[in-house]
């Protein structure tokens, strides 16, 4: 990985995202996701200088008012690393949690094709893979309300706004609570994971 990439403060672009909601911003809740995110992620502070990086000191204190950013790594194969962005922002009611790594990161190992489907960019197969474990592990100990995987997909709808309807999106991956499967009636359909969750991904084919 080059330096220019790899330092944050040459990212550009968009992101290939994995966004995790909550309803609400509890701290115990939050810094239970960094904490299992630290263990997979290897987590370090945000900053423009990869030799200044610190690791992650949990948990962390949530001012409403504040964006929370650090840097972690992705196992992709046993030959690349990727880089990426993790946010904690809250905007109301509802916290997110944010995975996102830069298209630029991807694009030193693949060429990117649009739309962003596995039909188009193969591999797209093992960042859902990995984007969806994670989001599995993770709610295993800090129970989101809705995640969501794809191109730029944080705020692409919120947990008190989501419709069935937006499920068909062949661009877009859903991971539902069964909470929320009951509300849009879409628990018999789908994906099966551990913990009851359900995966959606462009559930019209």
């Amino acid at each position: 990985m080059t330096n220019k990439i790899s330092e944050p403060a040459k990212w550009h672009g968009s992101y290939y995202e994995l966004e995790m909601q909550y309803n609400e911003s509890d701290e115990e809740v939050i810094n239970s996701a960094l904490k299992t995110m630290a263990k997979h992620m290897s987590l370090v502070y945000k900053d423009n200088y990869v030799e200044k990086r610190q690791p992650v000191q949990l948990p962390i204190q949530i001012n409403k008012e504040q964006t929370y950013s650090f840097i972690g790594k992705f196992t992709y194969s046993k030959t690349i690393t990727l880089n990426s962005l993790v946010e904690v922002i809250l905007d109301g009611e509802t916290a997110s949690v944010i995975v996102s790594i830069p298209l630029c990161e991807i694009e030193e190992y693949f060429s990117i094709d649009y739309p962003l489907t596995i039909k188009q960019n193969q591999w797209l197969k093992r960042m859902h893979e990995m984007f969806i474990e994670l989001s599995v592990i993770i709610y295993g100990q800090s129970k989101f309300q809705l995640a969501m995987i794809g191109d730029e997909v944080s705020g692409y709808t919120r947990i008190g706004e989501i419709k069935g309807s937006d499920l068909h999106n062949e661009e877009i991956i859903f991971i539902l609570p069964v909470d929320l499967q009951r509300k849009l009636n879409v628990e018999h359909i789908g994906v099966e994971y551990p913990h009851q969750l359900r995966m959606y991904e462009d559930i019209m084919e």
